[in-house]
Parts: structure tokens; C-alpha cells; sequence
């Protein structure tokens, strides 16, 4: 007969050591951070009240597993927050707070963050099983490698050169989650006064994405259209490096796609599609993909059209 103490004993510990590896404040991980120059993994949770929350703790997070593999690469930190306004102790608070800055929605999440407090992307919501949450986790983390590489080469440079170093290390960021990185930002604006980098007004134009694009269709028209013209008037006005100019058009042809009603204008968004490719050539598989799906809607569009149209078609 096989003595079940050592069973009893080991089912006590692992939950001691999964709760004590998650740390529960955020400015004392970033200052970890900071001195060890590691990345942070954010878990934004709702203890007592967010069942796929608990669900996530219980299966994944603080399972002796998941935390041995994930100490490994991250400081790990969990973020408390509040069922509702009622609730104002302190932390709770100031855990909403950056749940609001790093743009959550919902919960749970975990999130890949810098020593800064920039997030590189993560998991939200879903089945939080290792196999769904490990992908997104190293994508994210090798996200944070290539901007912080880019960082470092940018900090050998000067002038001009510096500054679209730095730039193009932003922008290699999430559109997603570049908000997120406000440090940067400060430094490329304290750099480039006169925005001829043209960050500043592809900045304005990632806030306005952010918001809601409306309810009806003509709502969503007008969002567009609204953003359309930005963008038209930023190229037009002056001319802006490829770092910037990529993601202003990258935009416009979703938008033109997704706003087209004619064959002439899905040609349109394969046109600025051309254009991309050869602006970001290691993205052109993407694109080339993206302008293949157009034309394969160009061409039920116009199949449509032959039959409305009397006399022709079956």
C-alpha cells in the first residue's frame, strides 16, 4: 500500500508556488522590469466574480506548469480588477486604470508588455488553454524583441537618421498596441518638432479608428469617408518616408475595400494594394493575397450585375 502524504503534501504546495509567482502590483513589476531588463506578462483578471477568469487561474495561469515554462521569459504580474465603480480600494483602481490604458474590453487577458508599460500583443478571452494562449504569447514576445532591436540600433544614429530609425521601430509595433507605447512616442515627438515624419497625424488617424464606426451602414459610410479624407490630405500635402506613408495607405485600401460598391472601385483598392507591395515588398504575399480576394469579389460583383441587367444572363 502506497502512503498518500507525499500526494497530500504536493497538491498543498502547488497552489503556494502558483500564487506566489504572480506578483499584484504593476509599478513594482515594472521596476523589476526595469532593473532586469525582462519583458512583463500582464494577467488582467476579475478574482471573485469573472467565471472564465477563475476558469483561466485554475486551469492555466497558476497551474505549476504553465508558470515554470512562463517564468522562464516574463515577470509575471496579475491585475485585479474591480466588479464595478462601487468597488474603489485602491488597487482595484489603479489596475482599471491601466486596463483602460492598454485598451481592454474584456477579460480575461494576458498581455506581453516592456519594461515601459507598451504592450506587444497577447490573448483575449477564448478557450485559455496552453496550446490556444502559448502562439500569441511568442508572437507577442518576439514583437518586443524586433522593436527593441530596432530601439537599440535607432540609439546609434543621429538627426534625421535616428529619427526614422525610431520611427520604424514604432511602427513595427501592433497598430493595435501602439498606443500603448507613450515613451516612445515622446521621444520621436521631442526628435521631430515639425512631424515631417508625419507620426503625429498617422497617430491622430489610429485614434479615430479606435472609435466606434457606427451602428447603420451609412454611419459607418461616414466614418470612413471621414477617415479617407485624413489620409488624403496627409499624402497630398507633403511628401512622407515609406515607414509612414505603409500604414496610411494600408488603411485607405481597407477602408476602399470595405466600402466598395462598383468593380471600378474594388480596382481602386487593388491599385493602392500594387502600390503596398512595392512599398513593404516583405509584406507582398499579404497583399498579393488581399488583392486576390478583391478580385474574386470584383468578379461576383460584376456576375451580379450581368444579371440584373435585361436581356443578358440566364
Amino acid at each position: 500500500m502506497h502512503s498518500i502524504a507525499p500526494i497530500i503534501l504536493a497538491a498543498c504546495i502547488a497552489p503556494a508556488l502558483a500564487d506566489t509567482s504572480w506578483q499584484t502590483d504593476i509599478d513594482a513589476a515594472l521596476k523589476q522590469a526595469s532593473d532586469e531588463n525582462r519583458p512583463i506578462l500582464a494577467a488582467f483578471t476579475g478574482k471573485g466574480w469573472c467565471g472564465a477568469c477563475m476558469d483561466m487561474e485554475r486551469n492555466l495561469t497558476h497551474t505549476p506548469a504553465f508558470i515554470k515554462k512562463t517564468a522562464k521569459n516574463f515577470i509575471l504580474v496579475e491585475l485585479d480588477l474591480p466588479k464595478d465603480s462601487s468597488d474603489t480600494a485602491a488597487l482595484k483602481m489603479k489596475n482599471r486604470q491601466w486596463a483602460t490604458q492598454c485598451g481592454i474590453s474584456y477579460i480575461p487577458a494576458l498581455l506581453v508588455m516592456d519594461k515601459e508599460g507598451g504592450i506587444y500583443g497577447g490573448f483575449f478571452g477564448g478557450a485559455p488553454t496552453d496550446e490556444n494562449v502559448r502562439p500569441k504569447l511568442d508572437r507577442a514576445l518576439e514583437s518586443l524583441k524586433e522593436s527593441t532591436a530596432k530601439r537599440k540600433q535607432a540609439e546609434k544614429l543621429s538627426g534625421t537618421e535616428k529619427t526614422e530609425a525610431l520611427v520604424q521601430a514604432y511602427l513595427s509595433i501592433g497598430a493595435g498596441q501602439r498606443h500603448t507605447h507613450r515613451k516612445l512616442r515622446e521621444q520621436i515627438r521631442a526628435l521631430d518638432p515639425e512631424d515631417t515624419s508625419g507620426l503625429a497625424e498617422l497617430e491622430q488617424l489610429e485614434e479615430q479608428i479606435r472609435q466606434p464606426a457606427g451602428r447603420t451602414a451609412e454611419e459607418r459610410d461616414a466614418w470612413g469617408t471621414s477617415i479617407l479624407r485624413q489620409i488624403d490630405t496627409a499624402t497630398s500635402r507633403r511628401h512622407l518616408p515609406h515607414a509612414t506613408l505603409t500604414p496610411l495607405l494600408d488603411v485607405q485600401a481597407a477602408i476602399l475595400s470595405m466600402q466598395a460598391r462598383t468593380p471600378e472601385q474594388l480596382d481602386a483598392a487593388c491599385t493602392l494594394l500594387d502600390k503596398l507591395s512595392t512599398l513593404s515588398p516583405e509584406n507582398a504575399a499579404w497583399y498579393a493575397q488581399r488583392k486576390t480576394d478583391l478580385q474574386q469579389r470584383k468578379e461576383r460583383m460584376q456576375e451580379q450585375q450581368t444579371r440584373q441587367i435585361p436581356g443578358i444572363g440566364i
